[in-house]
């Protein structure tokens, strides 16, 4: 049996790690004997029984370089235990920047570096002038000469435009199940949600502006239609608080984390994604694969790969409040439309989980 490790920095409720599952349980239906590695002991989503989970039980909190080189053995003999018992590992990679670090100290040769989002956005910013220049190099002595695996087009361009050289680089889309999204589409979520509603998927996080969404929202002509934020983060208090200052308390649903968002997706008028940068946005592809619209920031990276050119008209500025507003209020008074099946088939779990094999079969 072949044996496939997936290290991530933790399974919290966020889009990597969603991704990261999906992969896991991807290859685990393939007949792969599947281990993910989270640095941290925290789990918030349903992990198939086949998949053996391990943790390095990372702490934050006074870490020095020495402290991380002690966190970075401990990796090497997990890594080295698996390798032990399974005879080999035929395919490593990791997600993140905490788990990138152990990597590199490891000096993972074989491994592969997968990034899920825009690296110039996340790692370096709006930093200017020195600072900007000391953060590139960091990021690229990161990942120079390593084997980088890449979500979207537009992150593999991404990390190719600040100078880094890799040892290979390939672009693979998640995969997607989509049979089984629109079974799980149909379960019972727990809760009403009466009317009419838009419904945004996400962290609540700087990059994925809920203020640009919320007052895009409030300015709607629309006043009875509902919006369901879905998600959790450390930038609900700040969400909360801009709610109560547009006064459209009464118009938006907090839903929390939801391990199956599909159901609350499923039946909303639209979906909306406001954010400033992406990888590759795992809520855009699962909305049309269940005939679900969606209105699209046209931020790096990959609203435009999954969208264009069928729905490309679909997409908004980044920061643009004004022409969300306008896209969302044009968008519900068009008629509904059938989504091409063709939009969909990069991403069909079969042909992406083809692509993954090809990288340890030559």
């Amino acid at each position: 049996m072949k044996t496939v490790v997936l290290m991530i920095d933790n399974l919290l409720g966020g889009g990597a790690q969603r991704s990261t599952i999906k992969i896991a349980t991807a290859f685990s239906k393939r007949g792969y004997k599947v281990i993910i590695i989270s640095m941290v002991n925290i789990v918030e989503f349903e992990i198939d029984s086949n998949i053996e989970l391990k943790f390095l039980d990372f702490k934050k909190g006074g870490i020095s370089y020495f402290s991380y080189k002690k966190y970075a053995k401990r990796l090497n003999n997990i890594l080295f235990e698996i390798e032990k018992k399974y005879k080999n590992i035929n395919f490593l990679a990791g997600s993140l920047g905490l788990t990138h670090k152990f990597m590199n100290m490891l000096e993972l040769d074989n491994a592969y570096y997968m990034l899920r989002g825009s690296t110039s956005h996340a790692k370096i910013g709006d930093r200017v002038g020195v600072r900007k220049d000391i953060k590139t190099k960091k990021v690229v002595k990161l990942y120079n000469h390593k084997n980088l695996l890449c979500v979207s087009k537009g992150v593999e361009d991404d990390i190719l435009s600040i100078g880094v050289v890799p040892k290979s680089i390939k672009t693979i889309y998640n995969p997607y199940d989509f049979n089984l999204i629109k079974k799980l589409s149909k379960e019972d979520i727990g809760f009403s949600l009466d009317g009419d509603y838009l419904v945004h998927v996400g962290s609540f996080s700087q990059p994925k502006r809920h203020d640009v969404l919320l007052k895009a929202f409030a300015k709607l002509e629309n006043k009875n239609i509902k919006l369901v934020l879905v998600g959790a983060g450390e930038e609900e208090d700040k969400i909360k608080q801009l709610i109560y200052d547009l006064d459209i308390k009464d118009r938006v649903v907090f839903a929390g984390f939801q391990s199956n968002p599909y159901p609350i997706i499923a039946k909303a008028k639209l979906l909306l994604l406001s954010s400033d940068h992406e990888g590759l946005p795992t809520v855009l592809i699962e909305a049309l694969a269940l005939g679900v619209r969606v209105v699209s920031t046209d931020c790096p990276s990959g609203p435009y790969e999954i969208l264009a050119p069928e729905f490309e008209s679909y997409l908004v500025k980044v920061g643009d409040i004004d022409g969300f507003k306008g896209k969302i209020d044009e968008v519900l008074q068009q008629s509904q439309c059938d989504i091409p099946q063709t939009l969909l088939e990069p991403f069909e779990e079969k042909s992406v989980m083809d692509e993954y094999e090809t990288l340890f079969s030559r």
